[in-house]
This record gives structure tokens, sequence and C-alpha cells, in this order.
């Protein structure tokens, strides 16, 4: 549930459904074919601007036997999510290698009913009940209307409720 604080009625906790997590996802892509040397990392992990994810052996062109080995390195500081390859696995230029996510990047979208959503303004304070978490404070930074989910009556028609964390690190 999202308990929300600062409210244009009495009501102090809405019953939101099911919380989710959004996250726009960082793809990791081999530069060149090669071979993994190495993978430094499994899902799960928080990486460092520039921390060393994979090490692969590229086949360098005009030469069957030549490689040059180069690191896959965090673009920025975030949490894997997925890891594709291992070790001995062939990649392609373009292939992706793993995934990952920014915690500074990540949201909350939450359905409301309308007369939910007329309750809620942007800035207002919440905590969301997030399985695996706990407790996590966010706060509202807009409501918007999800046309694909209006049900029979008008109160029944949803909204999407968007959540940003206040303190990112806790995801």
């Amino acid at each position: 549930y999202v308990q929300i604080s600062d409210r244009l009625h009495s009501r102090d906790t809405i019953d939101a459904g099911q919380v989710v997590l959004t996250a726009d996802p960082v793809d990791l892509l081999a530069t060149g074919g090669g071979s993994v040397a190495e993978v430094a990392v499994v899902e799960g992990d928080r990486v460092e601007a520039g921390q060393v994810l994979a090490v692969v052996d590229y086949f360098v062109a005009g030469s069957q036997v030549s490689t040059e080995r180069l690191e896959v390195t965090a673009p920025a500081a975030g949490i894997v999510s997925k890891v594709l390859v291992v070790p001995g696995s062939v990649v392609m230029g373009g292939t992706r290698m793993a995934t990952m996510y920014e915690p500074s990047k990540i949201y909350f979208k939450a359905p409301l009913t309308y007369d939910d959503a007329s309750d809620v303004r942007a800035g207002a304070t919440a905590k969301i009940d997030v399985p695996g978490l706990g407790k996590v404070d966010a706060t509202a930074t807009a409501v918007q209307p999800d046309f694909g989910n209006a049900a029979d009556g008008e109160n029944e028609r949803l909204s999407q409720l968007i959540l940003e964390p206040v303190d990112p690190s806790v995801v």
C-alpha cells in the first residue's frame, strides 16, 4: 500500500494495490566480436562508475589468432540486474552482455482510482510498502491518466501515481 501524508482530504492511507518499481535499463553491449574471458559481477551487485564488469578478448581483424583484451566497464554507478554471459561465451558487436540500472533514476508506479487521484498532489510524501525492501519513503511527482484501464464506472477509471524514493540508495 501507499500511505500519503500531505493529502488534500482527511484520509491518510490509499490502497494503491501493487506498486511497481520502474527503472530505465542500461544495456552493456559488446563493441566487437570476441570471447568473454572473465565476468566480474553477478546479478544484484552494486557497482561504481568505471568498475570492470567483464573482460573480453576481441578478435583482431585480419588475424585468426591475434586478440585484443578489453574491459567492459559500468558507465555509471548502479545495480547489475542481469548478467547474460559467462566466461567462454562468444559475443558479436552489439551483443547485450549485461543490464544494469542507476538507482538515482528509479521510480515507483501505483494504480489509483480517479477518486483517490483527486486527493493526491505532486510533492506529497508517501510510505510505500515494498516486498523485500520494507517501507520506503517517497515523494509523489505526478498523477497520470491511464486510459487503457478504464472500467465501467467513472470512479473506477484508473490513474498512475508516480513516486520517487527520497533515498534512492535503499532500493
